[in-house]
């Protein structure tokens, strides 16, 4: 079974319970965000959002029309439903298949797209489709913003709360800065191999036109 389905099936649920209260304040993610130049009423997409508290921060702080995704059901269900311009359903994070209204999935609409600590827990085999997701609904000019383990070199753990599961550790920035149109502007080191990575998405710029002299 893909660690991805434990995760829809019971241990999103656990890991909810277990965290709800310690990713909160202070937020590291919202401090480098603040230092962003956000379009007006941005859009924003979290895969890995839990129950919306920091898409919540962020509509409150910018107007955003947000969006989140989390393997926990018991978290999206305790999403609160007065929160307006902030929809959130349960998913995989290389499955961003919620309609925006328009009948359209996303199509290069979304200003800054957050991976807020989830990444490690992923299916190795789900990664390109990952990027790829995120490179599908991500506008140019967009951001991505990974909080996340971060090592030099890619190795796995057993993770603790679950036999049978890894806690996968890399620099997950490289998933995207392969590709000529992202490149890194900050990067925030955190507590215990964790920081928070920022990447620019500038497809126009990316591919200047070659000129024969």
């Amino acid at each position: 079974m893909k660690q991805s389905d434990v995760f829809l099936q019971t241990e999103g649920d656990a890991f909810y319970e277990r965290n709800r209260d310690k990713l909160r304040e202070p937020d590291p993610v919202q401090e480098v965000i603040a230092c962003l130049q956000l379009p007006e009423r941005p859009s924003v997409l979290e895969v890995g959002c839990g129950d919306g508290w920091r898409l919540k921060a962020l509509r409150q702080k910018y107007d955003a029309l947000c969006f989140g995704i989390d393997a926990s059901a018991e978290a999206i269900k305790r999403c609160d439903s007065s929160i307006g311009n902030v929809i959130v359903w349960q998913g995989r994070a290389g499955g961003i298949v919620v309609e925006d209204g328009t009948g359209v999935l996303f199509p290069h609409s979304i200003d800054l797209v957050i991976y807020g600590f989830v990444l490690y827990v992923c299916d190795r085999e789900d990664l390109f489709t990952i990027a790829a997701e995120c490179d599908r609904v991500l506008r140019d000019g967009g951001f991505v913003v990974i909080h996340d383990f971060c090592a030099t070199y890619p190795y796995r753990r057993p993770y603790k709360h679950k036999e049978g599961l890894f806690s996968y550790h890399q620099d997950y920035s490289r998933l995207w800065l392969g590709h000529p149109a992202y490149r890194e502007i900050m990067r925030k080191p955190c507590d215990d191999g964790v920081e928070v990575i920022v990447l620019h998405k500038n497809v126009s710029g990316a591919y200047p036109l070659w000129e024969e002299k």
